[in-house]
């Protein structure tokens, strides 16, 4: 599985990644909107964990971005 993980916090991206790959999981970490954004318009990925709280914007401006912009992918 490939999951786009949107999360400013090192500490807290580092561990789940870590976790992710235990289980055989693939994740490309992102920071901010901006990056989460470019990367969903170039790559295609099965989930996206998302932070609420992200420097430059909301996790739920992404939200409504992937409505709007019809990217169809589970978030959690």
């Amino acid at each position: 599985m490939r999951i786009l993980l949107v999360e400013d916090a090192a500490e807290v991206s580092a561990a789940m990644v870590d976790l992710l790959a235990t289980r055989d999981h693939s994740a490309d970490v992102v920071t901010t909107v901006d990056d989460a954004i470019a990367m969903l318009n170039s790559e295609t990925f099965n989930l996206v964990v998302l932070d609420l709280n992200l420097p430059g914007g909301s996790g739920k401006g992404l939200l409504d971005y992937c409505k709007s912009s019809g990217i169809e992918v589970p978030v959690f």
